[in-house]
């Protein structure tokens, strides 16, 4: 009985598919807190959905131009120092939060944006140098079916502690959650990899991105990234301005998010049809019906459950680009610039922070709240346009 409690235990500290896979799923319960908290937050503090638009662009600039300081801090104090940092800047998110205050809520999407940036990279760079090239197809099912329980319960959650308990109640849970993230992975055997120090990678970020653009492959891979990302940050900041504006209720845009993320346990499903039918046919399927169903959802804006029902439905196309688009990513990059390339890569995250509420800041200012879903549906038939190029050995 101890031998086999034993081998458990070994099994959740030795890297592999499952430590990853559980190290996601504990950081997304943090993350899953605040998603839907903070427009909300942030709408209680500016009082207008432009000016919410304005804080998130400026805030994605400000993330950007920091972004590419995470190599040097790797190479500086090491990706393991990184990670921590992330999770001790996600703290730090939570005080900002609990300010109540512009300055504070401004602060704090800055620093979310950075941290996860920080997250992000230092993981990525741990799965490259852990997982074989042909394990990722398994890799990015089963992390995201980890995390679909957390994405499930988590936004709501956070709202209806917000409302029903105490405004500063999820930043009080998020932060009790970003301490247990940091005990695991300070117990865990994650090595330093080779990926920080090998063979004459580009020494500045001019260097890196020219570095990154030059390779058609790895150029596609952030254009997949970056079309999923921006559908996934138009429907965590509009749809619950919208259900607010529309008489629908904080919690109302919550639970549709929430809903939304008991998608991501079909996961395996879709990591099985990306084997069975390759990548590019059901990376094009999902950008396509996604846009059609983001459309129809602007559409119907008299009818709010209607509307968050779309786009329930639309979020399939993002939750199976989820699973898939990351694998074009892992299969280019050369294991010898990977913390530079990966940074580059994960520019998709603060460019689609940055891009999707400046779009919604412009559609705002000349029509009403509901044809951002308009907009944003119409750049997912662009992204569909682009997977014929995805190699079909994929």
């Amino acid at each position: 009985m101890r031998l086999a409690h034993s081998h458990w235990v070994q099994r959740f500290r030795t890297p592999g598919i499952l430590v990853f896979a559980t190290l996601d799923m504990l950081d997304s319960v943090t993350r899953a807190m605040l998603v839907t908290v903070i427009p909300v937050q942030a709408l209680a503090t500016f009082k207008d959905e432009r000016d919410v638009s304005l804080v998130f662009t400026l805030g994605g600039i400000a993330g950007f131009v920091a972004l590419f300081a995470i190599p040097k801090l790797i190479r500086l104090i090491r990706r393991r120092s990184v990670f921590i940092l992330g999770i001790l800047l996600v703290i730090a998110v939570c005080g900002g939060l609990a300010s109540n205050t512009q300055v504070g809520v401004a602060a704090a999407i800055f620093l979310r944006t950075f941290a996860t940036s920080c997250i992000v990279i230092t993981f990525s760079l741990y799965v490259l140098d852990t997982i074989h090239k042909r394990d990722f197809v398994r890799l990015e099912p089963a992390r995201l079916a980890a995390v679909a329980v957390p994405w499930t319960i988590g936004p709501f959650l956070g709202v209806w502690l917000y409302d029903e308990i105490a405004p500063i109640a999820p930043y009080v849970f998020s932060t009790a959650s970003a301490t247990f993230v940091l005990l695991y992975f300070l117990w865990l055997r994650l090595r330093e990899g080779s990926g920080e120090g090998a063979a004459r990678p580009p020494k500045t970020a001019v260097a890196s991105i020219r570095r990154f653009v030059v390779q058609p492959r790895l150029r596609l891979a952030w254009l997949m990234t970056f079309g999923r990302s921006c559908w996934w940050v138009m429907f965590f900041i509009y749809l619950p301005l919208y259900m607010v504006r529309s008489g629908a209720g904080e919690q109302a845009g919550a639970i549709i998010i929430s809903a939304s993320s008991i998608m991501l346990a079909a996961s395996p499903a879709i990591g099985w049809l990306a084997r069975r039918f390759r990548l590019r046919p059901v990376m094009f399927t999902a950008f396509v019906g996604c846009g059609l169903a983001s459309i129809a959802a602007g559409m119907t804006a008299h009818d709010p459950w209607l509307t968050g029902g779309l786009l329930l439905l639309a979020a399939l196309g993002p939750v199976a680009l989820d699973s898939l688009a990351p694998i074009t990513y892992y299969r280019a990059v050369h294991p010898y610039e990977r913390a530079e390339m990966t940074t580059v890569y994960i520019t998709w995250r603060d460019i689609s922070n940055l891009a999707t509420p400046a779009l919604g800041a412009l559609v705002l200012s000349f029509l009403p709240l509901h044809f951002v879903f308009v907009a944003v549906g119409l750049l997912m038939f662009g992204f569909a346009w682009f997977t014929r190029y995805v190699p079909r050995s994929m």
